[in-house]
């Protein structure tokens, strides 16, 4: 697939029926990283991210009726709470399915939801990666601290200033 796609980008629990595909992709893409976890769980957890008015909440991206990606908002992520702790709320769990990679859909995902964030009153958003630094870099987020994950690697903690760039927030 080549050139710009059409896209939307619309709150996951207006679809409930792709809540099985969302968590399949997560748990594909973050599932090893998590000994204890199980398929089943996580797609407990995405249906709980299904909120239509507020947080915890995903996005998903739609090209031609078909789910071609994800993003949350999460309250709160556990994953570095030890490290990061009063850093809150957080951009989580930006997929995007390989066939439309490199078209801009995880640039729509993640400016979604920054709108919807700045929508909801947050004044700044984090994120951790240990993969796509210069991808969000290049979208304004601004490294604040560098944390090592349970296996020893070095993860970006990230933050962008909603309500400067939104023009909104308390």
């Amino acid at each position: 697939m080549t050139g710009a796609v059409e896209l939307e980008v619309v709150p996951l629990g207006r679809y409930p029926g792709w809540i099985r595909i969302v968590a399949r992709w997560h748990w594909d893409e973050w599932g090893r990283n998590d000994p204890d976890g199980s398929l089943g769980g996580w797609t407990e957890r995405i249906a709980g991210w299904a909120g239509l008015d507020g947080m915890p909440c995903t996005l998903v991206a739609v090209s031609n009726g078909v789910p071609v990606g994800s993003v949350s908002l999460l309250a709160e992520d556990r994953s570095y709470a030890d490290q990061c702790a009063g850093l809150s709320p957080w951009l989580s769990s930006l997929l995007v399915v390989p066939s439309h990679r490199l078209l801009g859909v995880g640039t729509r995902l993640t400016r979604a939801a920054e709108a919807q964030a700045a929508s909801f009153g947050v004044r700044r958003l984090y994120l951790h990666t240990s993969t796509a630094q210069r991808f969000y870099a290049g979208l304004g987020w601004e490294n604040v601290a560098e944390v090592l994950d349970r296996t020893g690697r070095p993860v970006a903690i990230m933050d962008r200033d909603l309500a400067t760039n939104y023009g909104r927030g308390s």
